[in-house]
């Protein structure tokens, strides 16, 4: 069932805590409920040092490797991708996502079928309306055989173009079925599961060539780091139309600590 269009405008989290397993059966992985406004945030288990939590956010990301979250305290995830990819396509805002290795697993049954459970398990909607970072102006990267960049969308969409072959996926009406016939959906699992670490959902387009997840990480970098590229609203849901509420001044508040870190 697709989500209707006003229900996409509020915070979700999952309806119950799920284990998720390795191929050969080893639980590693619990994504349990969260309140509104926790976000996605990795708990590693096994870990004696005073915090043991790390948000998926972009300033957690490891410089030299782009796949490697870490906290303070030097606490470290990897292997990020199909989780996050996952919840976010799910809808799914807020999580605290147990873990009892330093490496996310490969889910038994691969990227489709985390898809599935998290579908079959349903989300639970919170009070609290979603705020959303609109890209502003343009912003782009370039590597040697790289070219990666995020522009302006009409606020609705998350688009990507791969190789002169553009597509554009809503991810909150999209249904597992229709992940599986989109092309590149490698490349625009990699872009949602990147472009997830800014904290909130991100509406722009965006443009790539060959990119990687350093490229990714680079964009993001270079997309918060100036305020002048975004902005953050809420989606307001009225009769005519959505649309965006003034710059929240706590989100931002957020944003510049991760800034200073």
């Amino acid at each position: 069932m697709r989500a209707s269009k006003q229900a996409t405008e509020y915070q979700h989290t999952v309806a119950a805590p799920i284990w998720l397993e390795q191929p050969g059966g080893s639980p590693s992985m619990r994504i349990c409920p969260a309140p509104a406004d926790h976000g996605i945030v990795f708990v590693r288990g096994g870990v004696a040092l005073p915090d043991r939590r790390i948000p998926a956010l972009w300033s957690h990301l490891d410089p030299k490797r782009p796949e490697v979250l870490s906290n303070r305290f030097g606490v470290t995830v990897s292997n990020l991708q199909d989780t996050l990819a996952a919840l976010r396509l799910c809808g799914i805002d807020n999580a605290r996502i147990d873990l009892t290795t330093d490496r996310l697993p490969n889910v038994a049954g691969g990227f489709t079928d985390l898809l599935q459970r998290l579908t079959a398990l349903g989300k639970r909607r919170h009070s609290t309306l979603r705020r959303f970072i609109e890209v502003m102006r343009p912003v782009q990267i370039e590597g040697d055989t790289q070219v990666l960049s995020i522009e302006p969308s009409n606020g609705e969409r998350h688009c990507i173009q791969t190789r002169g072959s553009e597509f554009a996926i809503d991810l909150e009406q999209t249904q597992v079925a229709d992940w599986q016939t989109l092309r590149h959906g490698s490349a625009l699992k990699s872009s949602i599961a990147l472009i997830a670490l800014a904290g909130a959902p991100v509406h722009g387009l965006i443009k790539s060539h060959a990119p990687d997840s350093r490229s990714y990480a680079r964009l993001l970098d270079k997309l918060l780091n100036d305020r002048n590229n975004w902005r953050v609203g809420y989606a307001i849901h009225t009769a005519a139309s959505s649309f965006a509420t003034p710059v929240d001044a706590k989100f931002q508040a957020s944003h510049a600590l991760c800034l200073q870190q």
